[in-house]
């Protein structure tokens, strides 16, 4: 599989990765750098890099982009969570 910086990838089922999405951040020579970008299937700001060689990214399989698309549940999530936190800052945190 050929990719380029930015694209999406799932691991194959035989690998040692959790089965999530990650978006390639970086190709450096033999290798490439992989971000993890879902948890449990949502959009998520992990942090977690992992580096893996490029014949077993060759096992991996194009994703899209997991940040398409209104979510709802998620949108009422961070308003919930902004006007908690707006309270806890107001009443003395």
């Amino acid at each position: 599989m050929d990719v380029a910086v930015g694209e999406f990838v799932t691991p194959p089922p035989d690998s040692d990765l959790p089965d999530e999405t990650y978006r390639v951040v970086g190709l450096p020579e033999g290798s490439a750098t992989l971000l993890l970008v879902t948890v449990d299937g949502r959009r998520a700001s992990t942090g977690k890099v992992v580096h893996v060689d490029r014949t077993t990214l060759s096992g991996f399989e194009s994703a899209p982009d997991p940040g398409t698309g209104f979510d709802p549940l998620g949108w009422i999530r961070g308003e919930v969570a902004a006007i908690w936190h707006l309270l806890r800052w107001a009443f003395g945190r």
